[in-house]
């Protein structure tokens, strides 16, 4: 099984007998069931699994990750243990836009700093074991180091355009994973 997590807050873990792959992070996450992801994954069975993130403010960006960060880390670590014949990708968190009006699509944002610290944890995370690997696709997103709005409307969640160019950055990894873990089996 390959599991794809992108944030935490897993309480439980359902029994996934019969996927190949566990979607498992936020709202962006969520909105993969029905679009782009359903196409492009659509030859391997799926499962997307959906965390509470409630406290996710527009402040937890802002500092140095903190309880984000040590949770994401803490899902990962459990996600690991009770998967032992998983491969997980640890998938970067997105850039994110200005909240003001009049900035919303400049990037870098005041976002950026705690983006870097998060994904940099993520990053040192899977280099410390080879059944994680880390992958960023936010600058599939960024397609000359920009947040464009037909991408990314909001200048946080993608939409259908924004989630293609996030498939196609996924695909080729997936791939590669399924192929090496049928071939195991």
């Amino acid at each position: 099984m390959i599991v794809l997590s992108s944030l935490p807050g897993l309480t439980t873990v359902k029994t996934v007998q019969g996927y190949e792959l566990l979607f498992y992070g936020d709202s962006i996450t969520e909105t993969w069931r029905g679009s782009t992801f359903d196409v492009a994954f659509a030859a391997r069975p799926a499962i997307h699994a959906q965390p509470a993130t409630a406290d996710r403010g527009h402040d937890w960006y802002k500092r140095s990750g903190g309880g984000f960060l040590l949770r994401t880390l803490g899902v990962l670590h459990f996600l690991r243990e009770e998967n032992p014949g998983a491969h997980i990708v640890a998938l970067a968190v997105l850039p994110r836009g200005w909240t003001d009006a009049w900035h919303i699509y400049d990037w870098p944002s005041m976002y950026k700093g705690g983006i870097d610290v998060i994904n940099r944890a993520l990053k040192d995370f899977a280099a410390q074991d080879d059944a994680v690997t880390y992958l960023d696709c936010g600058p599939a997103l960024l397609p000359d180091g920009k947040i464009h709005p037909e991408f990314m409307p909001d200048a946080l969640h993608p939409n259908a355009d924004g989630m293609e160019l996030f498939a196609r950055c996924l695909s080729p990894l997936v791939d590669k994973l399924m192929e090496r873990t049928n071939k195991v089996h």
